[in-house]
C-alpha cells in the first residue's frame, strides 16, 4: 500500500523539515485519505485516483453477485430493511371475503327456497363476491326469475350460454397456472441474489389468489352436475341429457382440475406446514414462530417467508404436531 502511505510520508517530511510557515499550513490543510469500497461491481486490480480533493480506492468486492445468498442480501440491502410480518389486516380481509362468498353461495341455493322476492332482487349484487354472473343474470333480467321452489328456469331464457362461461373459467385456470410456471422459470433462470425471496413472494401471491378463487370456481363447476327432475336434462344447458357422452366431455377435464385444486393442493399446503411443527406444546410452538417472525422483521433471516410461516402463524396450534429435529 505504498500509494496510500506516500502522501502521509510527504506530510510528515514537510512537517518535520525546514519549510516555511505557509508550506506547513498548506500541508496541514491537505485532506486525509478517504477510501470507498465498491461492492456492486468487481474490478480486476485495485485502483487509486483523486476525486474532489480526496483519494478514492476501489478494490475487489468480498462477495461476487453469484456468491451472495438471500440472508446476506436481506442483511445488507437497504431495500429489504424492516420487513413486516403483521397478518391481521390481510387475514381479516380474507375472512370477511370468505363470509361474503359463503353467503353468496347460500343465496344462490336459496333461490329455490323462495326467499322474499324483494330481498332477493335488492341483494343480488352479493353474487359478485363469488363472480357468479349466472345467478345475477337470473335476477337482473325482467321476467326470468320466478319465486317458486318447483320451477326450473329454461336455459334458453338466459342471455349467457353456460358453455362459454365454462370455457372462460377454463382459460382463466390455464393462464393462471401458465403464468406461475413462466414466472417461476424466469426467477430461477436469472439466478439473482434474492432468488429464493422472490420465488417465496411469488408463491405467497398465488396462494392468496387460490384462496380467493376457490369458492367461485367450485360453484361454477358444481352446476354441471345439476340435472332437472323427470326429464334428466342438464340444468344450465337443457339441450344436453345428463350423463350422456357430451355431458361427460364437460365433466372430465374439470374433474381433473377439481382433484388438483381441492385435493392435491391442500395436501401440498399440509406438507409445507407440518415440517414447521417442531413441538407438541403450544407455548413452545408460539415461541418458535415469534422467533422466526422477529428474525424476518429485523432482516436477520428469510425463513419466515421462504418456509411459508404466514400460512399458519396466525392460528393457534391445536392437537399434536409432528416433532422433527432440525439443526
Amino acid at each position: 500500500m505504498s500509494l496510500v502511505e506516500e502522501p502521509l510520508e510527504q506530510r510528515e517530511g514537510l512537517n518535520g523539515g525546514s519549510g516555511t510557515e505557509e508550506e506547513e499550513e498548506a500541508v496541514d490543510s491537505m485532506p486525509l485519505l478517504s477510501y470507498r469500497l465498491n461492492t456492486h461491481q468487481g474490478v480486476d486490480n485495485p485502483t487509486l485516483e483523486m476525486e474532489d480533493n480526496a483519494v478514492k480506492m476501489t478494490i475487489d468486492p468480498l462477495y461476487t453477485t453469484e456468491e451472495v445468498d438471500d440472508d446476506y442480501y436481506m442483511k445488507f440491502s437497504p431495500k429489504y430493511k424492516g420487513r413486516r410480518v403483521e397478518l391481521v389486516f390481510s387475514n381479516a380481509a380474507l375472512l370477511i371475503l370468505d363470509y361474503l362468498q359463503i353467503y353468496a353461495l347460500m343465496f344462490s341455493m336459496a333461490l329455490r327456497w323462495t326467499w322474499p322476492e324483494d330481498w332477493s332482487y335488492y341483494t343480488r349484487f352479493f353474487f359478485f363476491f363469488n363472480l357468479d354472473i349466472w345467478e345475477f343474470t337470473k335476477l337482473q333480467l325482467p321476467g326470468v326469475y320466478k319465486a317458486a321452489s318447483d320451477y326450473f328456469i329454461p336455459s334458453s331464457e338466459m342471455v349467457i350460454d353456460y358453455r362459454f362461461l365454462l370455457l372462460a373459467w377454463g382459460l382463466f385456470v390455464f393462464f393462471f397456472v401458465l403464468s406461475f410456471i413462466c414466472l417461476y422459470i424466469a426467477f430461477n433462470a436469472k439466478k439473482r441474489p434474492n432468488m429464493l425471496v422472490k420465488i417465496a413472494k411469488l408463491k405467497r401471491a398465488y396462494i392468496v389468489m387460490c384462496h380467493i378463487f376457490a369458492l367461485p370456481f367450485g360453484v361454477v363447476v358444481a352446476r354441471i352436475f345439476f340435472c332437472t327432475p323427470y326429464v334428466h336434462k342438464l340444468d344450465v344447458y337443457n339441450a344436453y341429457t345428463c350423463w350422456s357422452g357430451i355431458h361427460w366431455a364437460f365433466i372430465c377435464p374439470f374433474m381433473a382440475v377439481v382433484i388438483m385444486y381441492y385435493v392435491v393442493y391442500p395436501v401440498w399446503l399440509i406438507s409445507k406446514v407440518s415440517p414447521q411443527m417442531l413441538t407438541t406444546r403450544g407455548e413452545r410452538h408460539e415461541g418458535y414462530v415469534q422467533l422466526k417472525e422477529t428474525e424476518y422483521a429485523h432482516s436477520l433471516s428469510t425463513l419466515w417467508l421462504i418456509n411459508s410461516f404466514y400460512l399458519f402463524s396466525t392460528f393457534r396450534q391445536i392437537g399434536r404436531a409432528s416433532c422433527r429435529e432440525r439443526v
